[in-house]
């Protein structure tokens, strides 16, 4: 039941986080190839850790982080760079909520 209740913002997530990345990837690929540019994708330490409440967006972190990975290797031989970035703890309610911080002015 309370899967049933989360089904849009889990298919919002992932659209969102993964069938983007790979969307606008797909789309920009070809002229990156020629320009010789470098692709920085976003994902999470969430995507390689686990959290209380972050199954769907773990989830889909941590296949941004295998996409990049593996687009890296297919991209090697073009001289196209691949990078991923795991961002760690950032300020707001939902952290605070699980890891018991709210004032994440002060350490």
């Amino acid at each position: 039941m309370e899967l049933e209740f989360a089904k849009p913002k889990i298919y919002q997530m992932i659209d969102i986080n993964l069938r983007g990345l790979i969307r606008w990837t797909n789309d920009l690929l070809s002229m990156l190839i020629k320009s010789g540019g470098h692709i920085v994708n976003i994902a999470s330490t969430t995507g390689k850790l686990t959290g209380i409440g972050s199954n769907v967006y773990g989830a889909t972190k941590h296949a941004v982080i295998g996409f990049s990975l593996n687009l890296r290797a297919d991209m090697r031989h073009r001289k196209l760079g691949v990078s991923v970035h795991c961002h760690s703890w950032c300020s707001g309610r939902r952290h605070g909520r699980y890891y018991g911080k709210t004032d994440w002015t002060s350490s």
